[in-house]
């Protein structure tokens, strides 16, 4: 067998790849963290249910670079 054959087999397939994914979040998901703690990569609950709470404040502003000007036309001989 060619080694190219060889690593194309060795790899996982697509399919065996999300099910890799969908195992590890459900396994994520079954774990509880502590009543106050949250777990690792997760954020702390809200102290409020608010959904007002949950609003994202953006406060810096970002201007955009003007375009870059065009190419100048080179005339054809």
């Amino acid at each position: 067998m060619s080694q190219a054959k060889a690593a194309a087999q060795s790899e996982p397939s697509m399919e065996e790849i999300l099910a890799s994914i969908r195992r590890i979040i459900s396994e994520e998901g079954t774990d509880a963290a502590p009543e106050g703690e949250a777990a690792a990569g997760e954020a702390a609950p809200a102290d409020s249910a608010d959904p007002a709470d949950d609003v994202l404040e953006l406060t810096e502003v970002v201007e955009e670079p003007p375009p870059a000007p065009a190419p100048a036309a080179v005339p054809r001989r």
